[in-house]
């Protein structure tokens, strides 16, 4: 639903390929994304406390901001300290785990406004033989006795320049 363009944001993410030709391509997170981060964190430090289920959502969203745009190498500790809040079974547990969880956020807080964006160096993938994917996929639309219904499907990746498949 989106018109062609070299610059397209999906799933928060804006992929900019407007320097494809010279093999490079640029990655960053929505402002708009990044704004909401930034408030959610607000929110949870002015009320103090995090639920399980926020802390949860939060790491999730952190986490596909951090490989997606961010190369997978924002905030893995404080991102940790939010995944033990979250697995808190306990809310004197989540108390206690909430000092951690609480920089971590002040450190989101901070940091997802400066986030750069992430450049991807692709001039080695043209120069190199593409890779062939070969997928094939079927479903019956009947169930199995176990009340499964039939479906699977298959992938083949052929690399030219390894032997054999994967």
């Amino acid at each position: 639903d989106v018109p062609f363009g070299v610059s397209n944001p999906f799933l928060g993410v804006i992929s900019d390929f407007s320097r494809f030709l010279a093999g490079k391509e640029v990655m960053r997170s929505k402002p708009s994304r990044i704004a909401r981060l930034v408030c959610d964190a607000r929110e949870y430090l002015a009320r103090d406390e995090m639920s399980r289920e926020e802390a949860a959502t939060f790491c999730g969203k952190m986490e596909w901001t951090a490989t997606s745009a961010g190369a997978n190498r924002l905030g893995r500790a404080a991102l940790s300290a939010l995944r033990m809040h979250a697995k808190a079974r306990t809310r004197a547990v989540r108390e206690e785990r909430w000092p951690q969880a609480r920089e971590a956020l002040r450190f989101m807080e901070a940091v997802l406004p400066c986030l750069p964006p992430r450049t991807i160096d692709v001039s080695r993938a043209a120069k190199r033989p593409p890779l062939v994917l070969y997928t094939d996929a079927m479903y019956t639309g009947k169930r199995t006795r176990g009340g499964q219904e039939r479906a699977a499907i298959g992938v083949v990746i052929y690399d030219p320049e390894k032997v054999g498949f994967k």
